[in-house]
């Protein structure tokens, strides 16, 4: 007797699927559950398996073959009924086939008919499954490792759905939004509010359908009876016929050369060595068969950052600073433990100064015009929610220039020795709050008014100093602007802000006496008048900026603030 093994449901939406790889050859000996091939859809990668124990006499399909729900792929010699038919039997959910003394009463019934019948009584068996998954913490910034649980935005028991947030953690710069990444009912929070988090703690426990995660591919494989694929699966028994026909001869499993295709893998796997530049092949999977799952690809890229943070502290042990000297043998000391910003700050301006080689040029800016018209529309952009601030002008400006000399939108890759330009124009601009420095990042300067420029960093300025801010709210700037005139600076050396290339420190104007410009008179003999003067100071990136360069981008941002015709504000 042979079985005609078919092409289950591919999925809600899903209706073809190529077949990957053929994972057993022919006159292979099968148990109930041993996965046959691999097809892949235009949402996963699932492996179909076989609900009947015996022997694979041959493929029908080869790897390439476009399939749908149905398609003959198998031939198998079974060896014997699967044990779940015969549990269903026993238990009289098959109550319904006819038995031998039906038959002998001169009813016919057919084999298949039998199958069918044991396979509507199964489908009528199997429970829409769910399982219970636990919420970590996601990824909290850049250069943040910590935060503090402050509120729970749900009760247990709410059901919720993708996107909808759970909790909010406060950092040391930003009060971020926890979003759920599934559908499903909260069952219990496993944290209190004013709890100390980092990235991974698990911080609740939510009951979902796993009809959710149709394309998530198995973490661990060999523990699990329950993989993406198979969960597709489950909801439709693979159809098995019985047939008369004379086996085919075996067919040769075809020879895949696409390397990274024949390895077996599932989606988010690949996705996620895509996404970090790693060939399978140099992977060893976990999994029945040697499947690579997303947790080998996470395990193997940790160690190979491993190796590499072997090398970076080797270097850093030269660079750890001496054990300060005995203060109290000069008299009265005290200690304050440093705040998580303040330890950020360190860490951060060290790196910069450590790995950028600055350098800094000064400019003298007249900017009488240019304050004359900004006094005549404050009262315009205030009244349409934003408040017009020689910062604001300079975000625009900025954006300006650099689009002029791209070389000051460039960072420098060290490891592969290579500049990457960014065509996007993201202005940072530093903000003092109670809890530190902060440098919030307007997007797409050059895109945007002067008028949505002022509302865009009266909004952001607003949220930064109520801790308001999220991650991406502070990540992608090309430049920054630290402007300390409001405190009466006149001087600032600023430290460029990592990767960037270059950044703008601005100070306070001064009314100061300059010489009149008339035309027909001498300068020796002409008058001098009270012009508002605002210094700045650009700091930049040696190795991507020369000084010629820099001079010519402060020369132009310099004409652009006193040129008269800009004042309209169309840029």
């Amino acid at each position: 007797m042979t079985i005609k093994l078919t092409i289950p449901e591919l999925g809600d939406s899903t209706t073809t699927g190529i077949v990957l790889s053929l994972l057993v050859e022919p006159g292979t000996k099968v148990d109930i559950g041993d996965n046959l091939l691999e097809v892949e859809t235009d949402k996963v990668v699932m492996e179909v398996p076989t609900e009947q124990a015996g022997i694979i006499n041959s493929f029908e399909i080869s790897v390439g073959d476009t399939v749908e729900m149905g398609t003959e792929f198998a031939l198998l010699n079974p060896t014997e009924l699967s044990p779940v038919v015969q549990d269903e039997v026993s238990a009289g959910i098959a109550a319904d086939i006819p038995d031998d003394s039906t038959a002998q009463s001169g009813q016919s019934v057919t084999k298949e008919e039998t199958i069918t019948l044991l396979e509507k009584s199964l489908d009528a068996s199997i429970p829409t499954p769910v399982k219970q998954i636990e919420l970590t913490i996601p990824e909290l910034g850049d250069s943040t490792t910590t935060g503090i649980v402050l509120s729970l935005l749900v009760e247990p028991g709410s059901k919720v759905s993708i996107g909808d947030n759970l909790l909010e953690v406060e950092t040391d710069k930003v009060v971020m939004e926890v979003p759920s990444e599934y559908d499903g009912t909260v069952d219990d929070f496993l944290l209190k509010v004013g709890e100390k988090v980092v990235k991974g703690d698990k911080f609740a426990k939510l009951t979902i359908e796993e009809q959710n995660e149709a394309e998530e591919e198995t973490e661990h494989l060999h523990t699990s009876t329950t993989s993406a694929e198979t969960k597709i699966i489950a909801k439709k028994p693979t159809a098995v016929k019985l047939t008369t026909n004379t086996p085919s001869p075996s067919l040769a499993t075809p020879e895949v050369n696409d390397n990274q295709q024949s390895i077996s893998a599932g989606p988010s796997a690949r996705r996620l060595a895509r996404q970090l530049g790693i060939e399978l092949s140099q992977l060893k999977g976990s999994g029945v068969r040697g499947r690579i799952s997303r947790n080998d690809v996470k395990a193997y890229t940790k160690e190979k950052m491993k190796k590499t943070d072997i090398a970076i502290n080797s270097l850093n042990a030269s660079m750890v600073q001496k054990p300060l000297p005995d203060f109290s043998t000069f008299g009265e000391t005290r200690r304050e433990a440093a705040t998580r910003i303040q330890q950020v700050t360190a860490e951060n301006m060290s790196h910069s100064c450590q790995r950028i080689p600055h350098a800094w040029i000064q400019q003298e800016i007249d900017i009488t015009d240019l304050e004359n018209a900004r006094k005549r529309h404050k009262d315009q952009i205030k009244s349409q929610g934003g408040t017009l601030t020689i910062t604001a002008i300079l975000t625009k400006l900025l954006a300006k220039v650099i689009n002029e000399f791209p070389v000051f939108s460039a960072a420098y890759d060290e490891n592969n020795k290579e500049f990457v330009f960014r065509d996007y124009r993201h202005i940072g601009v530093a903000v003092d709050t109670p809890r530190g420095l902060v440098v919030p990042v307007i997007k797409n300067v050059n895109t945007k008014s002067i008028v949505e420029l002022a509302q865009d960093l009266t909004q952001i300025s607003i949220k930064a100093r109520d801790g308001k801010l999220k991650p991406t709210d502070m990540q992608g700037s090309v430049m920054t602007i630290s402007n300390l005139g409001g405190l009466g600076v006149t001087g600032i050396m600023p430290v460029i802000n990592w990767p960037e290339a270059a950044i703008l420190g601005v100070t306070a104007a001064q009314w100061l006496p300059r010489l009149a410009q008339v035309k027909g008179v001498a300068p020796e003999h002409g008058s001098f008048v009270p012009r508002l003067i605002m210094n700045v100071s650009l700091g930049f990136d040696h190795r991507i900026i020369n000084g010629a360069d820099a001079a010519r981008f402060l020369a132009r941002l310099k004409s652009y603030c006193e040129d008269p015709a800009l004042l309209a504000f169309n840029l």
